[in-house]
């Protein structure tokens, strides 16, 4: 008994039942191990597997955070869309593309789809081939003589020449997405 506590602090490790029965270790090797190995390298993967566990560690860290940011974008992503599809439900019904829309008055609602009247105009022609700025409206828009601003800060759906914002824009004709002009009817008492 007095050797196995001599074997177990010379060694510095717990020395098991086998280990007391088989004897102390031969210089070389570890006996569940095989030869060639030593205390030396064993310890020194010990050292070793600790640094790659820490890493593994921080990197699963990592990667739960970048998987917490995805779905949380992916959830905002949602939300958008969502709010993309109530705002277009909620612009006006467009008129059908005939030419008795044109030069009848309208009003411009905001392309943002919040029914905010922002200007006032007279729809100057609805053929998509026709130019504004050298570039052709398209299906989407109308050309749209400006008669009145009201909310002068709105960006221009198009910008126009030098032109950011509805502010200076009366008397021009602009490009406006078709969905969201309103024709303005008048109504006659009877």
């Amino acid at each position: 008994m007095e050797e196995y506590t001599r074997t177990t602090q010379s060694t510095g490790i717990h020395v098991d039942a086998i280990s007391h029965i088989m004897g102390p270790e031969h210089r070389g090797r570890v006996r569940p191990l095989g030869f060639g190995v030593t205390m030396t390298k064993i310890n020194a993967r010990n050292v070793v597997s600790r640094k790659y566990d820490r890493t593994i560690g921080a990197l699963e860290q990592q990667l739960q955070q970048q998987q917490q940011k995805q779905q949380k974008m992916q959830q905002q992503i949602e939300a958008l869309m969502a709010q993309n599809a109530n705002n277009q439900s909620c612009a006006p019904p467009q008129a059908p593309p005939t030419e008795d829309v044109v030069h009848k008055k309208c009003e411009l609602l905001h392309y943002n789809g919040t029914g905010v009247i922002v200007a006032k105009g007279e729809v100057d022609s609805i053929d998509p081939d026709d130019l504004i700025d050298d570039v052709p409206l398209g299906f989407e828009c109308w050309k749209i003589y400006f008669t009145g601003v009201i909310e002068p800060n709105v960006p221009m759906y198009r910008i126009l020449q030098s032109y950011n914002t509805l502010e200076h824009v009366t008397g021009e004709t602009i490009a406006w997405p078709s969905r969201f002009i309103k024709i303005r009817v008048r109504q006659f008492q009877g």
